[in-house]
């Protein structure tokens, strides 16, 4: 590990002899540091081309890592607001400006937009998968943007290896009440949520047949949907396949 010591009116960095010799540095040349943020520097070989270091922008970070990870119900228009000081306020209606958040309404029935990031200038819609209904084995988050999982071992292989996604709200994922597990993309549940929930407020209670029918996804993604707003507390199920909005 690299130490910081001082040589009269000097600092110098020392590294072992392995370290040294594992980064590849040569004793003849000079080597210029380069601040990024706080705790995180770039070591730059003086005389060679030089690349840009990018300022991490802590406060976009930091919106961004809450649009990811919160639900839902806590990113509607005039809530998400809530979650923010004044200065990552400032940011997010700078991101808003920008384009790299919008405001998102499936419906003219809602009051609200919800707020959505803008990744790589998308936002992912059912258009972009298959949305057919087969076997849950043959589910898959690069075709389906859902995966079924009955076996608890398998699931915590998922979860590791998909933890980074995990840990930024990229995927989530729930162990239902019948020992299923369901990992989805966050921008593939936050879309079935929305449907689900326009008629949810409209029938009050509905059975997941005819919930199918009305927002147009397969049972199987309706169900994992639903798995989601139990557990957000938004609906209940009264008897296996009936639901009930919770005013």
């Amino acid at each position: 590990m690299a130490s910081i010591s001082t040589k009269e009116d000097e600092f110098c960095i020392s590294l072992s002899s392995q370290e040294f010799n594992d980064l590849g540095l040569e004793p003849a040349k000079l080597y210029e540091f380069v601040k990024v943020k706080d705790g995180v520097w770039v070591m730059l070989e003086a005389g060679e081309q030089k690349f840009e270091v990018k300022e991490v922008d802590d406060l976009e970070e930091k919106v961004v890592g809450l649009l990811k990870q919160k639900d839902l119900k806590d990113k509607v228009e005039g809530r998400f607001e809530k979650l923010l000081n004044e200065k990552e306020l400032k940011k997010f209606e700078e991101m808003l400006k920008d384009g790299k958040v919008i405001k998102f309404k499936l419906s003219d029935k809602y009051k609200k937009a919800v707020y959505k990031l803008v990744e790589n200038n998308s936002v992912q819609t059912s258009t972009q998968i298959e949305n057919k209904e087969k076997p849950f084995e043959e589910y898959s988050l690069e075709n389906d943007g859902f995966v079924v999982v009955k076996n608890e071992m398998r699931a915590k292989r998922l979860s590791d290896d998909l933890k980074d996604e995990i840990k930024n709200g990229v995927i989530k994922g729930i162990k239902s009440f019948d020992g299923y597990f369901y990992i989805i993309k966050n921008d593939l549940l936050e879309e079935i949520q929305e449907k689900v929930l326009i008629e949810m407020k409209k029938e009050k209670t509905i059975d997941l047949d005819s919930l199918d029918k009305k927002v147009s996804f397969t049972k199987t993604l309706v169900r994992v949907g639903c798995e989601f707003l139990k557990e957000d507390g938004q609906i209940i199920e009264k008897r296996k396949g009936i639901y009930q909005f919770i005013d």
